[in-house]
């Protein structure tokens, strides 16, 4: 990941670690690189974007082609020191002319929204805000410094997408066809719990749709344990992992009720007030 300054890197727990960049990065500075290609007929092989949370990165750009009417490029996730599913995958971006509008839709590997209560509607391209709000600021960019004053349509594609999508959350979520193209810093944070508080946080939002309860499990144990109580659908609980507390605000931010299934070790932790229940934390 390249940068302006010294904020590749952040220190937790006395460790250097090493930021990386979003897929919504990526889909930002393909589409940026792209349409700069597209109304300059020159190929592009870096490029600059700056990040919500005030982080300018320089980075590379993969595997650009220029045709007749549009152009596509890559950029590579880089996910730091916080490797996960999508590190080092190609986000690509498809940019062609159109007679108006910035119109952003997601191709092959790019998952699609089948359930309400998420952050796009039903049908739509899994490509969250915060990463199409980047993409038309990306765009705006490059036509401000020309003449052209049309649209452009742009489809933002993974090819290894559906595959990395099985080892997410996204099934569990009801977006099927491939990854979802995140991110609301642009920044992925070494060691962050945010990513994984936001996904249960996401998950919570699309249970409660037509429901005032729902059922949370930290993991396994209590999804297999709810399968015998009566009344009960197991397949619909929500896994807060460790992160009781986080869970717990948050249904009374969006005013739902919780019946919790838990092994004994984690509901002694939360009765005695530890709501992070991770045996690094405290135990009880």
């Amino acid at each position: 990941m390249g940068t302006m300054n010294d904020d590749s890197y952040v220190f937790v727990n006395n460790k250097k670690l090493k930021r990386g960049h979003t897929t919504g990065t990526c889909a930002a500075a393909a589409t940026k690189a792209a349409t700069e290609a597209l109304l300059t007929g020159k190929p592009v092989e870096s490029v600059r974007i700056h990040t919500p949370k005030g982080i300018t990165l320089d980075l590379p750009v993969e595997d650009m082609h220029i045709e007749d009417g549009y152009v596509t490029c890559a950029v590579r996730k880089d996910g730091g020191d916080d490797i996960d599913a999508t590190h080092g995958t190609l986000v690509y971006s498809k940019v062609s002319k159109a007679e108006s509008g910035i119109n952003i839709d997601g191709g092959f590997g790019v998952g699609r929204v089948t359930r309400k209560g998420l952050d796009q509607p039903v049908g739509n391209a899994a490509i969250n805000r915060v990463p199409r709000s980047m993409i038309k600021e990306a765009v705006e960019d490059v036509r401000f410094s020309s003449d052209y004053k049309g649209g452009f349509d742009i489809v933002i594609s993974v090819p290894e997408g559906e595959e990395i999508a099985k080892k997410t959350f996204n099934p569990r979520l009801g977006i099927t066809g491939g990854i979802s193209i995140l991110g609301t810093s642009g920044i992925v944070e070494p060691m962050s719990e945010t990513a994984l508080v936001n996904t249960i946080k996401t998950e919570m939002n699309m249970r409660s749709q037509g429901n005032k309860v729902l059922l949370v499990v930290p993991g396994n144990y209590g999804k297999e344990f709810s399968q015998g109580l009566p009344g009960i659908d197991p397949e619909s609980a929500v896994k807060c992992s460790n992160f009781v507390g986080e869970m717990l605000d948050y249904a009374c931010e969006i005013e739902r009720d919780i019946v919790l299934v838990s092994n004994l070790g984690k509901i002694v932790k939360v009765a005695g007030g530890i709501f992070n229940t991770h045996s690094r934390n405290a135990d009880a």
